[in-house]
């Protein structure tokens, strides 16, 4: 390629903005390649970095020697030079320039050259892109046209097509030439706004009204020396207000009316039209549906106005807030109207019209934050409606879950200015309004929620696999059982450094098996129960807690017994599925074991009356693994029935360990928590249709060892769940638990358990009372006491009611 540089511009030639190009042909691309390169030809040059640039003349000595394959010039557009260049490419029709071309070289009118492909024409303007267009580089592929004042660079041929060697002035021919050759919606891109973010039919005033506040607007243009209310009248007449000329007037008039109509692209079209009842608007010309290219004359003029306005109004008043959904899309919340942000604070915005018909606009001061609501929840399983609000206080940003029908009583808004929400006795009912406006103009789509754990309508709640469903805790302890599920370290380094380690301790390997086996209580259809592991203090008991929590978690989900009944509910309830784990059960209140015992068997809390019907009731399916130095069984001896459900393990559940075995348990299950569980939940998903029915076997084999004890037979279901567990832990994980070994304990704990036949265990203390007392018996018509306890007669031994 030959170029002959002479007729390029002197005062370009001038500039130290030069670099060179390796122009050339690539096989099966119709456009030629264009690589910048320094004149050195040693590296890469940079439109936007001047070190790489170089002297007109080292370009062209570069191009001539072909240094490195170059063999071309550039130039490069900086934002410190008054240059413009417009590129128009495929423009030849024939060997003839198309309509669109000659008509855009006669507006620009300045130096013109082709381009290196020769279908294509280079026009350097001097000039600046129009004020409402942000940053450089605009560009219509559907006319082939691309515009740049910096950060750009053009490849120069000196093959001058019109003004050869002079450059011109012509910023008002550039923004002819834009505003007809790009559409509104790139134009609206171009002065930083979305198109589609306009504002078309929302401004619901009357028209009327709104020509009335412009028309009595006081504040003074000072360059005019009048107000804009006389300015804009003498506009509507007919008055070229602005230095004469009838497009400038035109502009004026729509920046107004977008200031007045909030930017509504429809209302400021349709009120530029028609101008005041009786009045009319005298610039109104046929202009304005005049098409010329993209765009007509009126849409491009509105455009531009809003574009100017638009940046103002969000600059005085935040209306949108930009939240993130779940799914990860932007989500624009927007300020009822009447209401706006300013600093952070709310304000209520009102109007009223003064005597002289002036609109006066109040703003109230409601709150030093601007709450918003910026997700809705539905509870699952009672359908229930929650609201989730933000807002910010001193850089902080704070978020807080709340029914919805709490936003519209006062004593429970009140709270939450315990949460730092400035709520008071005075903005209260503000509030109250506001919120209520705000979920009628934001229609967010609703999410799940959940208040518990576990199985929830059919489904398996884990706080770390919830699928999009969020968990709300109803207050500081379910909060902190929440928080406790975690994870941490692998299955293998838990199941060799926790379980391993315990399975050779039947007792301890009872209890943590049970706690697997909690979550699959609902799939076996058994109702809740109690594993109570009971000995000597300080014999590792509580150590035995922590490894079981470490199937789920951290040591916090271990509870201690002092807690009050209705916080075992409540942490029953909210764990559901998951083993609730409790302590030292020589701290609870003895009075109220008794109760709890029969309470968590049942699965649900008594139900409630109120003044509105009854309360609902809490209820779970989980398994109590509980501790402490006597069994539960001794709390709850005179309550028939408590034996059989509790499973009861007495003893010391490690047998002649030393201190380092329980050292390095603790730092096993210190390091390797919730991974076990987990991926257990997940195996049992996938494979309980087809393990299921094993459990059948299992409860078989452990009825027929309870030997028809009526107490033993309901104790042996739930052991044979336990026993189930391991078999699915050495299906899942290849964990080698020797089943036998917990056989040989259920047939200890059938020892131990036949004494807790309740049934028989009354009937030895009546009979060791009426032994102690045999003159309480009636037999041969004799009495040897005044109360009479008992009656013999015909060999049989009838007791009195009173006994």
């Amino acid at each position: 390629m030959n170029y002959s540089y002479d007729s390029i511009p002197e005062e370009l030639k001038e500039l130290r903005q030069w670099l060179c190009f390796e122009v050339k042909a690539v096989p099966g691309k119709e456009k030629l390649e264009k690589i910048p390169w320094h004149y050195s030809g040693k590296f890469k040059a940079s439109s936007t970095n001047p070190s790489t640039w170089c002297s007109f003349d080292e370009a062209v000595i570069a191009a001539q020697k072909r240094i490195n394959g170059i063999n071309a010039i550039g130039f490069a557009f900086s934002e410190n030079d008054p240059y413009t260049g417009i590129d128009l490419d495929n423009v030849l029709e024939g060997n003839n320039l198309n309509g669109m071309a000659n008509e855009i070289i006669d507006i620009a009118d300045s130096y013109t050259e082709y381009s290196t492909s020769g279908t294509g024409v280079h026009i350097i303007i001097k000039g600046s892109l129009p004020d409402y267009i942000k940053n450089t580089g605009k560009r219509n592929d559907k006319y082939g046209i691309e515009i740049y004042s910096s950060g750009r660079m053009f490849v120069f041929t000196g093959d001058v097509l019109a003004n050869e060697g002079s450059i011109y002035e012509r910023s008002d021919q550039l923004g002819e030439i834009i505003e007809k050759y790009f559409s509104k919606e790139q134009l609206a891109d171009y002065s930083g706004i979305n198109y589609n973010e306009i504002p078309s039919g929302t401004n619901t005033e009357d028209d009327s009204d709104t020509w009335k506040r412009m028309l009595l607007d006081k504040k003074v243009v000072e360059s005019k020396g009048v107000t804009h209310g006389e300015l804009i009248h003498r506009a509507i007449k007919g008055e070229l207000t602005h230095n004469n000329d009838h497009s400038e007037t035109d502009m004026y008039l729509i920046g107004q009316l977008a200031y007045f109509c909030k930017c509504d692209s429809e209302k400021i079209d349709r009120m530029y039209r028609n101008g005041p009842e009786g009045i009319g608007n005298a610039l109104m010309r046929d202009k304005w549906d005049e098409r010329r290219g993209a765009t007509t004359y009126g849409e491009r003029t509105i455009v531009i106005a809003i574009a100017n306005e638009m940046p103002k109004l969000k600059a005085l008043e935040k209306k949108e807030f930009e939240m993130i959904s779940p799914n990860g899309t932007k989500v624009m919340l927007k300020i009822p109207e009447g209401y706006i942000s300013k600093k952070g604070c709310l304000y209520k915005v009102s109007e009223k019209m003064l005597k002289d018909g002036s609109i006066e606009r109040n703003e109230t001061f409601i709150c030093r934050q601007t709450p918003v609501i910026t997700r809705t929840f539905t509870n699952i399983e009672y359908q229930q409606l929650y609201h989730e609000l933000t807002w910010s206080d001193n850089g902080r940003d704070y978020k807080v879950v709340v029914p919805a029908g709490d936003l519209a009583i006062r004593k429970e808004m009140l709270k939450l200015s315990y949460q730092s929400l400035a709520v008071t006795e005075n903005n209260v009912k503000h509030l109250i309004q506001y919120f209520d406006t705000f979920i009628m103009v934001n229609h967010l789509e609703r999410e799940h929620l959940v208040e518990r754990l576990g199985y929830i309508k059919g489904e398996l709640v884990h706080p770390l696999n919830a699928n999009n469903i969020t968990i709300l805790p109803a207050d500081a302890g379910e909060k902190q059982l929440l928080n406790a599920f975690d994870l941490s370290g692998t299955i293998e380094d838990w199941i060799s450094g926790v379980l391993n380690p315990m399975k050779k301790h039947s007792r301890a390997l009872l209890m943590l098996l049970a706690s697997f086996t909690s979550v699959i209580l609902k799939d076996l259809k058994l109702q809740p129960f109690i594993v109570d592991l009971s000995g000597p203090t300080s014999r590792g008991k509580t150590t035995v807690l922590r490894a079981c929590a470490s199937v789920w978690g951290t040591e916090y989900l271990v509870s201690e017994w002092n807690i009050t009944k209705v916080s075992a509910k409540r942490k029953a309830s909210f764990l559901n599925s998951f083993p609730l784990i409790l302590d030292d059960s020589r701290k609870a209140d003895s009075r109220q074991l008794q109760s709890f015992v029969y309470n968590f068997s049942g699965g649900r809390s008594r139900g409630r009356g109120s003044i509105t019907g009854s309360q609902m009731e809490s209820t779970w399916n989980n398994i109590l693994l509980s501790t402490g130095e006597a069994s539960l069984n001794e709390y709850a001896v005179s309550a028939g029935g408590v034996a059989a459900r509790i499973l009861s393990i007495t003893g010391i559940p490690f047998e002649n360990e030393e201190f380092s075995f329980f050292n390095n348990i603790y730092e096993a299950f210190d390091g390797n928590y919730g991974v076990v569980g987990m991926e257990f939940l997940k195996q049992w998903q996938e494979s309980k249709n087809t393990l299921i029915s094993e459990f059948a076997e299992y409860n078989s084999l452990f009825q027929k060892a309870s030997q028809g004890n009526e107490v033993i037979s309901r104790i042996a279901r739930y052991y044979a769940a336990i026993v189930f567990t391991a078999k699915l832990l050495n299906v899942f994980f290849d964990c080698e638990i020797d089943l036998k070994v917990l056989f040989l304990l259920f047939e200890e704990l059938n020892k131990e358990n036949k004494s807790l036949d309740k049934p028989l265990q009354l009937l030895e203390l009546i009979l060791q009372e009426l032994d102690a007392d045999r003159g309480a018996i009636y037999r041969n018509n004799s009495i040897g006491t005044k109360t009479i306890k008992a009656f013999y007669k015909a060999g049989t031994l009838y007791f009195a009611p009173n006994i």
